[in-house]
This record gives structure tokens, C-alpha cells and sequence, in this order.
């Protein structure tokens, strides 16, 4: 697979990951902050998606750090998140709803 194939598969696959992150947060954002803190604005998902990435863009992560790393191995670690970022934001669905649903 060329560079430039593996730059769109990634790109592509990452849109709706992302969304989904930033659905999370909004999800997470409506359940615990907005009830104890009334009179906040809501947002929507793509607002809350925006908001992640630039934060991300604000902190480096680990891969920064590494710049003699080869395409392949930064290709593995971009297939690792992809599938490791939509297991932590079920994660936190489901832990928000067990304690939104059962504690409060």
C-alpha cells in the first residue's frame, strides 16, 4: 500500500472515530456537568470533536517524540488508535451511564 493510500484509509477512517469521541464528550457533558452547573451552554458533536482536536493539537502525544520512526511502524500506531479510541469512548459510555443511572 503507497504512502498516499494509507494516508486517505487513515484519514478516512478516523472522521467517524472522532465524531464518536466528541459525541462521547457531549454524552458525558450533558449527563454530570450540565445538571450540577445549570445555565451552561450545550454543544453539539462536532463542536466537542473540534474542541478535542485542539487540545490534542495543543499537547504532544508519545509519536511526537520519535521522529526517526519509519512510515510502517507510524502506520501500525495509526491503526492501533483507530481501533484503541473507540474502546475508551464505549468505555466511558458505559461507566457514565452505570454511575448517571445507579448513583445520582
Amino acid at each position: 500500500m503507497g504512502h498516499t493510500a494509507r494516508f486517505l484509509f487513515v484519514s478516512l477512517c478516523t472522521i467517524p472515530i472522532r465524531w464518536f469521541e466528541g459525541w462521547t464528550a457531549v454524552k458525558m457533558w450533558e449527563w454530570f456537568v450540565l445538571p450540577v452547573f445549570s445555565g451552561l451552554p450545550t454543544f453539539t458533536a462536532w463542536q466537542a470533536t473540534g474542541i478535542m482536536l485542539a487540545t490534542r493539537m495543543l499537547m504532544p502525544t508519545h509519536s511526537d517524540y520519535f521522529p526517526n520512526e519509519n512510515d510502517e511502524s507510524r502506520f501500525k500506531k495509526a491503526l492501533y488508535n483507530m481501533g484503541y479510541s473507540p474502546f475508551v469512548a464505549v468505555s466511558c459510555l458505559i461507566v457514565g451511564w452505570l454511575i448517571k443511572t445507579f448513583a445520582l
